[in-house]
């Protein structure tokens, strides 16, 4: 049963002899199971309660009772008697997490709620010792794209299902009922996977999959820990991380078909296909180069400020309200594609990085902050982006990977070597673009340049 929150309000008792005529003629099309929702169109709930009064409650549902299935079949959640709790055993709580995935033409493509513990109640150095997982940046993603294309290579992508319920719990935890879901009285869950919102779980799924791919003949980056290479059999595989997202570079259709087939049977995979948009960064790959842009995110953002229907500038000219800071403007530009996804907070004025931002810097953005919301609108006709062609770096970049997998070279060589390479490469960021031409082959801007 639904409870109702206190903070709603009921409808008046006399309004219960009206029907409503949207009632008598409900729109059949959201009602068929092959019906597309928008992300615009979606309201992301905070709670289970929430959740089953939105339009989308019966695939919210849906997914909850995927996700429990799972908690149960991976045995990451265990039903025990109360009376086998260990004594003074922390019991933490359950919620859920709401998101969706989406397409680069911002169809919902995945419903994804998450059942996570409260790891905000454990406590350090009883409940768990290391905390720390390594995440793949920005640059490693600009490094592999580059590669790619210098190498002939296809991208492709993926995401492990449940990835941190495939991880084994160190120290095991306890937590009580799910939200929505009763169970019978006097029963609790030991948690012996690694689950959602706990603070190890991060640093235990990393292990886990480290190791797997160790056995796959996968070798790891000594400067980025999220990066793996392979290199066997005139097979040429680059491998990136990002939690539970995987994106893979090779030129062998069946290596692909394989590793993919592989690590479905070991873990749960969705194949995603080309690689066509991550961590809100569209890409765009045809036989010759790479193209990738931000395109989606601008629209997502300016939906978010207000500006979805604004009208774009119609030339590059220099607009009206720039009181010669042009440069601080064309920094940021410089930024929405290299940079994280925060930079464009930054740009809009809805979060202004101090540490990424001199004094005058902030000051014309906040002074002209609908100056920047159009050249954001500016860029999506100019087509925004970085064509990668790196010839001299992915030249260097093959002879390292010779020498290393012949042993030719030891530690301290690898590492410079790797350092060397990271650095041109990211070079690139907040740069004119007179500048990374030197490193790259094509930078599709605007030719907006500095007042000095």
């Amino acid at each position: 049963m639904v409870l109702r929150q206190s903070t709603e309000r009921r409808y008046p008792s006399w309004l219960e002899e009206y029907l409503v005529n949207a009632a008598l003629h409900e729109n059949s099309e959201s009602l068929t199971a092959n019906h597309r929702w928008r992300a615009n169109e979606t309201k992301i709930p905070k709670s289970f309660t929430e959740a089953m009064k939105t339009p989308q409650k019966d695939e919210w549902y849906h997914g909850m009772e995927n996700e429990v299935n799972a908690m149960f079949s991976k045995r990451v959640l265990v039903p025990i008697d109360e009376a086998e709790d260990p004594a003074k055993a922390n019991k933490l709580g359950l919620m859920w997490r709401f998101q969706v995935k989406t397409d680069d033409q911002e169809f919902i493509t995945r419903f994804r709620p998450r059942l996570v513990g409260l790891g905000n109640h454990q406590q350090p150095g009883i409940d768990y010792v290391e905390s720390f997982s390594p995440v793949a940046r920005i640059v490693t993603f600009r490094v592999l794209v580059a590669l790619a294309t210098k190498f002939g290579l296809v991208l492709y992508q993926g995401d492990v299902q449940t990835a941190y319920l495939n991880a084994n719990l160190q120290i095991r935890q306890y937590v009580r009922n799910i939200p929505g879901f009763p169970q019978p009285p006097g029963i609790i869950y030991r948690v012996d996977r690694a689950l959602y919102g706990l603070h190890q779980s991060g640093a235990e799924w990393n292990e886990e999959i480290d190791n797997w791919l160790v056995t796959q003949e996968f070798k790891r980056s000594e400067t980025e820990p999220c990066l793996y290479f392979y290199c066997k059999h005139a097979v040429l595989a680059l491998l990136m991380l990002y939690v539970d997202d995987v994106v893979l570079a090779t030129d062998y259709k069946a290596y692909k078909a394989s590793f993919f087939e592989a690590i479905d049977a070991k873990y749960g995979f969705q194949d995603g296909g080309k690689l066509h948009y991550f961590l809100g960064i569209n890409v765009e790959q045809d036989e010759t180069d790479t193209y990738i842009h931000q395109t989606k995110y601008c629209k997502e953002v300016l939906e978010k400020v207000g500006f979805g229907e604004a009208h774009e500038l119609n030339k590059y000219g220099r607009p009206v309200g720039w009181h010669g800071q042009s440069w601080a403007y064309y920094k940021g530009m410089m930024k929405l594609t290299f940079e994280e996804k925060d930079v464009l907070d930054y740009a809009t004025g809805n979060k202004i990085l101090v540490g990424n931002a001199s004094a005058n810097e902030v000051k014309a953005f906040r002074e002209a902050q609908v100056t920047i919301k159009q050249l954001i609108l500016a860029s999506l006709s100019m087509e925004l982006g970085l064509r990668v062609m790196t010839k001299a770096t992915g030249t260097e970049m093959w002879k390292y990977l010779e020498d290393f997998y012949e042993g030719k070279t030891n530690a301290a060589t690898r590492t410079n070597q790797e350092i060397i390479l990271y650095n041109k490469l990211n070079a690139m960021k907040c740069k004119p673009t007179w500048d990374v031409a030197q490193h790259v082959e094509s930078v599709n801007f605007p030719q907006i340049r500095s007042s000095k």
